[in-house]
């Protein structure tokens, strides 16, 4: 019979994706979430939409 495989999970940590965002903005967004409406929010981070991203499979970088 062949070998069984499953599915990784979280506690496995094989991948880890670093942020481009500090934890200082991260918590403004946290904050303005539920003051802005919708709109006006991705109005005002729309900047960081489409930063790149650090990814590391198994320990090593992209």
């Amino acid at each position: 019979m062949g070998k069984l495989k499953r599915i990784a999970l979280k506690e496995d940590n094989l991948v880890c994706i670093k942020i481009p965002i500090s934890t200082q903005e991260l918590n403004e967004r946290k904050k303005q979430y539920d003051l802005l409406l919708p709109k006006k929010f991705a109005f005002k981070f729309k900047s960081s939409l489409f930063e790149p991203i650090e990814l590391y499979w198994k320990g090593q970088g992209n």
